[in-house]
């Protein structure tokens, strides 16, 4: 399911569940990327405001045994649908597409991931409340992040290299409008660490991660947006706090987790959680790991999908790279994951070559 109309990666999943011997149907705006895909059976296209009915009346139409929420805004209209006066069938599918309860409210929070992972010794950058900013780049100095507490592929994130910049920054991310259901937000200043940026990509079942593979960021859309080139990568301490953080909530679904590997130290510091999939997640066979056939085993009760060898070092995501730089040597060099098999979403994607 998606509430966001431009968001791509999850109309990249369908093929794969398909391919692992799933039935999907999508839950999506009319001319979202996720209603172009050709890899589902059934379509329910959102229509006026009452999301909550709309995906309601869905799921009692399709009866789903998991909802994969694939934006930043769909993982809050779902998790909030677990509360009392919900449907009993509706909050379970809730907690078994998404996980333990009690975090609903944490892995939705990017402020309140980082301070559940303080309290468990996981490394992070130093954070304040923005409006603290100055006080904060006294001690820790410039540059430095300001971060909303919600938000995906950068939107709400801004880099300020100096009070400046940060005070211009504060005041566009308090005039943000959000929808309703996302609740309170949080504008947090934090450090930022020297380093190379990396990410997990997974996909667990009641706190154990079934499947994961992690790899670095080589080209961005933007200082703070969304990957467009990555680079496998093996990284153990990556992969163990990831299994120690979905261990603790309880987590339950596509996720994943992005840092920051200190230059100086080579220390993996946790910058946020995704409890949804993320931009890489589709990727299967590429990079050694399918996720989709992970998850197939684990709700079959069968083990889990042997790994895969590698196909790739390093992967131009399409259309991000393309939309980066048409020109780029990444397209002409590395493998890019091309919809060649989607027809209308690749077709999609070559007209509306946008950021």
């Amino acid at each position: 399911m998606t509430v966001a109309p431009d968001w791509w990666s999850i109309a990249r999943l369908p093929s794969q569940l398909v391919a692992a011997g799933f039935e999907v149907a999508a839950f999506c705006p009319p001319r979202s990327w996720l209603a172009l895909t050709r890899f589902v059976c059934e379509r329910y296209v959102i229509q006026g405001p009452d999301l909550e009915g709309q995906l309601a009346d869905a799921v009692a139409a399709w009866e789903p045994h998991l909802v994969i929420p694939g934006d930043e805004f769909a993982v809050h209209l779902l998790r909030g649908m677990d509360r009392p006066g919900t449907p009993e069938t509706l909050r379970q599918l809730v907690r078994r597409s998404c996980g333990d309860p009690r975090f609903h409210q944490v892995v939705t929070d990017k402020t309140r991931t980082l301070e559940e992972a303080a309290r468990l010794d996981i490394a992070h950058p130093p954070q304040a409340p923005a409006e603290d900013f100055q006080d904060f780049a006294t001690r820790h100095g410039y540059p430095l992040l300001l971060k909303m507490s919600v938000g995906m592929a950068g939107l709400t994130v801004r880099a300020c290299t100096d009070g400046e910049s940060a005070a211009a920054a504060l005041a566009r991310l308090r005039s943000l409008t959000l929808p309703a259901y996302v609740g309170q937000r949080s504008i947090m200043v934090q450090e930022h660490i020297r380093g190379r940026p990396a990410s997990i990509a997974l996909v667990a079942l009641d706190g154990v991660v079934l499947d994961s593979f992690s790899y670095s960021t080589e080209e961005t859309a933007g200082e703070c947006g969304p990957s467009c080139v990555i680079r496998r990568l093996d990284h153990p301490g990556i992969a163990g706090t990831a299994r120690k953080l979905v261990a603790h909530f309880g987590f339950s679904g596509f996720g994943g987790f992005d840092f920051m590997i200190e230059a100086a130290t080579g220390t993996p510091h946790l910058l946020e959680m995704n409890p949804r999939l993320t931009i890489a997640g589709h990727l299967g066979a590429a990079f050694g790991h399918d996720l989709a056939k992970a998850l197939h085993a684990g709700l079959s009760g069968n083990s889990c999908s042997p790994q895969l060898d590698p196909g790739h070092d390093v992967v131009a995501l399409f259309p991000h790279e393309w939309w980066r730089d048409a020109l780029s040597p990444h397209l002409r060099h590395h493998f890019s994951d091309v919809p060649w098999d989607d027809p209308a979403l690749l077709s999609r994607a070559l007209i509306s070559r946008q950021p």
